[in-house]
């Protein structure tokens, strides 16, 4: 036995009772992050603790969250629930492809586990626009979890979006009969009784606007505007989100060569922490789809 080893298995112990005692836990986070240092690596320990840690980091820092996942996705491949939550971090950066192919692989590992299912088809239809091999999956989700008012109604969104109006109306209803409290699943079925209308048109149209934005922001202050600009049209083929186009600016400026982070946070009137936080987004959404 390793000497690392009662030392580590003492410090999970105190991290599993923190947590028990909280959802989030400033203890439970400084011990957890104590076994990364201290325990091997691939040990169980270890992987326990940097699934802890994504799942503490999920909504604050998605990105650091998916670094934690993919080391354990790295010694553990055939781990469907850390897939799944790759899946996650990547829909809350608004990476989509990345989500869909995170959440693809969870339902190779898992099939029959509605939530993946559900995950997959809702990523498709909303943000890849893709509804007709999301609704295979959404019904698939529905069958497995025929008490969900959650898929019941991504199934009736989707439905709607394929132009069945008649069929979505009949699922909404049901997402309503399942959870009459949620006000949205009202909005949902006026929405298709409404015929339907194409959300993408006001996001289409946001989009082209702050894509406009940045492509102004490079030509008028960046010294490499030329290759930053074919980094923002890679960019926008991945399907992420343009949010922050003075730090979107100066991230694509710097990952094109046109500077330090430091100058080219001034140059574009932004904090270097934005700068930073935009860069790993848009590093993340090009190698997730390239």
């Amino acid at each position: 036995m390793s000497p690392k080893e009662p030392r580590v298995a003492g410090l999970r112990r105190r991290a599993v009772e923190s947590l028990a005692n909280s959802k989030y836990s400033i203890e439970a986070e400084q011990l957890l992050e104590r076994i990364v240092e201290v325990g091997l690596p691939d040990s169980d320990d270890v992987l326990f603790a940097h699934r802890q840690l994504a799942e503490l980091d999920m909504e604050r820092n998605p990105w650091r969250a998916a670094l934690h996942l993919r080391h354990v996705i790295a010694h553990r491949p055939s781990d469907a629930g850390s897939h799944a939550l790759l899946g996650m971090c990547h829909l809350l950066l608004k990476n989509y492809r990345a989500a869909s192919k995170s959440f693809a692989r969870a339902v190779d590992l898992q099939p029959k586990v509605a939530a993946f299912r559900h995950n997959l088809g809702h990523t498709l239809d909303v943000g890849l626009h893709r509804p007709l091999p999301a609704l295979r999956e959404l019904e698939c989700a529905a069958e497995l979890a025929p008490e969900s008012g959650e898929i019941a109604a991504s199934l009736a969104q989707c439905l709607g979006r394929l132009g069945r109006l008649q069929e979505a109306k009949a699922v909404a209803e049901r997402a309503i009969r399942l959870e009459p409290g949620r006000r949205e699943r009202h909005t949902l079925l006026a929405w298709i009784e409404d015929g339907a209308p194409d959300p993408r048109l006001n996001e289409r149209a946001e989009q082209a606007e702050a894509c406009a934005d940045v492509r102004r922001r490079l030509e008028r202050h960046s010294a490499v505007a030329y290759e930053a600009l074919r980094l923002a049209a890679r960019f926008f083929q991945t399907g992420a989100a343009w949010t922050g186009e003075g730090a979107m600016a100066a991230a694509l400026d710097w990952l094109a060569g046109g500077g330090t982070q430091e100058a080219i946070a001034r140059r574009h009137g932004v904090s270097t922490k934005s700068l930073r936080v935009r860069s790993r987004v848009v590093r993340d959404a090009l190698e997730s789809n390239a």
